[in-house]
């Protein structure tokens, strides 16, 4: 390997592991929290939590790769247009063609690879991952289920009891089944318990003393049956259907014969569209050929005589990336939609075909600008018979980013990876017609700020360390220190750009996010074609009022105090069991507080159970129901992301003396004051970093603010899943991490040469 390959090489590693550190944290890392606080909330051991974690990391690198070894390329070919290296290979005769070899050299590696993650490592890991998951929740399901709350893990169940057993179980249980719209069936028993197959991978509820409520021929009403014991299988493909957890393969689970093997199956007995399949199989293979493709398209926009840099090659970089995904998804919209109008077969490879005649034209215009032949050179081994060798180096020099063009480009280049994973996620509900290309540019414009919200700490921390660390590069800091001004004079305005940083947060939190959220759950809602709710609770359905009433609506319009297609169960003792249920379509509390309990019903029915065999029906017509007041409504309509922190400061207070559980809430409380502060404690650490290595450069910064924010976010996740499962107080669940890295802040601070 001649000089020049070797050189180039070794310039294109560091801003590929760069990049895609990057990729990966905005498409995986920030998604996988929620998973992580999931887990962890239900007690997964942290051991187990972690190696899960490293499972749901091929998913990301199998797309990340590729879009990272572009980025890659081209901030390699832009420092060396930055220091006119260009010029001077250019000056000696080097043909861009030259430049080829080593990049399509590194393409087949990082192909190799790609094509390794994703036709091995990402069926098995994700496989692996769901099984794993799987059972944990399967074996934490029972304790999930706690006194007077409602669980709804299960599809079209939810379960309510009224206490739990010290040795495990529960007495009194209510199980409603509302798979069937309109046709709910209601169990009720003394006592029930959960009993796990970890062989079958099967849980019974297993109920004693039983009445069950069945819905008989006429809409509404019940038919009436006793048993000493009952017991209702769930199937962990039924609970788990969504995707994220399950034991069935998906089609990111499947190898390339599973995948074969259902396509033959649609085609042949299923009588279905195979395009899913097809494209997955085709999409193994696309994504490591556009390695190739990106490195036939990187020498002709990175090998120039202008004077760019690193930055301007991740520009240039994001743009062929949006570029590619855009063709792909247009791709992907013909065909799967029914017009047929492109195979699918070549869905995944048009983007390839597009951005690869782009460099091929590139090539030609490049090799043609700089005045050289366009021909190609076989390796020097083959022709050494009949060529002498020849040898080419340069010398090298670095030239430093300017650190606030690198925070500039860093926020606008994680907003890019936003748009692309939104537009990824959304588009197919574009092309089957479920949502406008108007509705995906409003939710992704709403969405904007929550994700901004995330990002300004990771910017704050860029910032601190590209400012210290060009003034440790320039030698600046030194000169400060000789004429008197200390480390800490230095930093002063850093610190007062965090607490603006900080401040902005709050206000964000404050004054923005609660609307421009509830708008993007609507459209979210829109687009995904769900019923619109003015919540956003697992139980928004389901409420236990006073004198142990449970109440099951569809829609509560908390503005008008209006309840829509209510269903009332008054329950009893010694055994358990219904005594009358009330069903009205809609019930009005005319004073829009009701504290009298008095509203007003337009139509519906009260059904009393007189005897275990006998059941008397009333119909109505605009009649008076006793219900509780509005606020006990109200109170269970609750989203954290959507209320200010006045809001949801009152909502605890109303909550604590009605008897709910709150603990998740009072976290929730609690971190919109802590992750604003997360600008102050990120500033402090960031000094001391930069200040002992500033001298590696502005990218060297980037990376070490991103394995700090995956540092600082996992911890967070930790410890607000342990406060929201009742092992931590909120306060200290919410400031734990802030504590610790401030604490580590401090000391480094404090022994640092200032």
């Amino acid at each position: 390997m001649r000089i020049l390959d070797r050189y180039l090489i070794r310039e294109s590693i560091g801003p590929f592991l760069l990049a895609l550190a990057v990729f990966t944290f905005v498409l995986d890392v920030r998604p996988m929290l929620d998973y992580v606080q999931l887990l962890l909330a239900k007690g997964v051991p942290i051991p187990t939590v972690g190696f899960l974690v490293l499972t749901l990391l091929p998913q990301a690198l199998g797309i990340t790769l590729p879009m990272a070894f572009l980025t890659g390329l081209l901030m390699g070919f832009g420092r060396l247009s930055g220091d006119r290296e260009t010029v001077a290979l250019l000056a000696c005769g080097v043909n861009p063609l030259r430049l080829l070899r080593p990049t399509l050299l590194m393409a087949l590696v990082a192909g190799g690879f790609t094509m390794y993650v994703m036709i091995e490592l990402i069926p098995d890991a994700n496989q692996k991952y769901r099984e794993i998951t799987a059972r944990y929740l399967l074996e934490t399901a029972e304790s999930d289920i706690k006194p007077q709350m409602f669980y709804e893990g299960f599809p079209g169940k939810v379960i309510y009891v009224r206490a739990t057993q010290p040795g495990g179980g529960w007495d009194g249980v209510f199980l409603a089944d509302t798979s069937k719209p309109g046709q709910i069936s209601v169990a009720m028993a003394e006592h029930g318990r959960l009993v796990l197959d970890k062989v079958a991978q099967i849980v019974n509820i297993v109920l004693d003393q039983t009445i069950n409520y069945m819905p008989s021929s006429e809409p509404g009403v019940f038919t009436v049956g006793e048993a000493r014991g009952d017991s209702l299988q769930v199937d962990p493909k039924e609970v788990f259907r969504d995707g994220t957890t399950g034991i069935s393969r998906g089609l990111n689970e499947m190898t390339i014969a599973d995948l074969v093997k259902q396509w033959h199956d649609k085609v042949n007995v299923q009588h279905l569209s195979p395009h899913g399949e097809i494209m997955t199989i085709h999409q193994k293979f696309s994504f490591p050929v556009a390695c190739l493709v990106f490195a036939l398209v990187a020498v002709p926009l990175g090998f120039h005589t202008r004077k760019e840099g690193k930055l301007g090659g991740m520009t240039m970089g994001l743009a062929v990336i949006v570029l590619y995904w855009g063709c792909m998804q247009l791709a992907y919209a013909g065909a799967v939609a029914n017009s047929h109008w492109f195979n699918p077969h070549w869905a995944r490879w048009f983007p390839n075909i597009v951005i690869g005649a782009i460099g091929i034209v590139a090539v030609w215009w490049r090799v043609k600008a700089t005045g050289e032949s366009l021909s190609l050179k076989l390796p020097w081994w083959l022709t050494k018979r009949f060529a002498s060798k020849e040898a080419a180096a340069a010398t090298v020099a670095g030239a430093p980013s300017r650190g606030r063009t690198v925070v500039v480009l860093t926020f606008v280049g994680l907003m890019v990876l936003y748009y692309i994973g939104t537009v990824v996620d959304l588009s197919d509900k574009l092309f089957k017609g479920h949502a406008t290309g108007l509705m995906i540019v409003q939710f992704m414009y709403y969405s904007t700020p929550r994700f901004i919200y995330y990002v300004i700490p990771i910017a704050t921390l860029v910032a601190v360390l590209g400012t210290i660390g060009g003034l440790t590069r320039s030698s600046e800091l030194i000169v400060m220190r000789a004429c008197g001004v200390s480390l800490y004079r230095a930093a002063l305005p850093l610190m007062v750009l965090a607490v603006l940083s900080g401040g902005l947060l709050f206000v964000l939190e404050e004054h923005v996010l609660p609307d421009w959220n509830k708008r993007a759950d609507e459209l979210e809602n829109a687009i995904h074609d769900r019923p619109q709710h003015t919540v956003n609770i697992a139980n928004r359905s389901w409420l236990v009022g006073e004198n142990d009433h449970i109440y099951y609506y569809n829609r509560f319009d908390p503005q008008r105090a209006e309840l829509h297609e209510l269903n009332v169960f008054e329950t009893a003792t010694n055994p358990y069991r219904l005594v009358r249920q009330t069903y009205a379509r809609a019930a009005i509390c005319p004073d829009r507080v009701c504290t009298d309990g008095r509203w007003k019903a337009n139509a519906g029915w009260v059904q009393q159970f007189v005897r275990a065999d006998r059941t008397v029906r009333t119909p109505f017509v605009n009649h008076p129901v006793a219900l509780d007041p509005v606020m006990v409504f109200t109170l269970a309509q609750v989203d954290a992301s959507m209320m200010t922190f006045g809001e949801l400061r009152d909502y605890i207070n109303r909550s604590r003396a009605s008897g709910f559980n709150i603990a998740e809430e009072e976290v929730n409380l609690q971190s919109k004051i802590s992750v604003p502060a997360v600008t102050l404690v990120m500033t402090l650490l960031a000094i001391p970093f930069a200040v002992t290595t500033g001298r590696r450069g502005a990218l060297y910064g980037i990376g070490l603010a991103i394995v700090l924010s995956v540092a600082y976010w996992l911890l967070m996740a930790f410890f607000l899943a342990a406060g929201k499962a009742g092992l931590l107080p909120p306060p200290l669940a919410a400031w734990a991490t802030s504590i610790l890295f401030m604490a580590v802040a401090i000391y480094l601070v404090l022994t640092v040469r200032t």
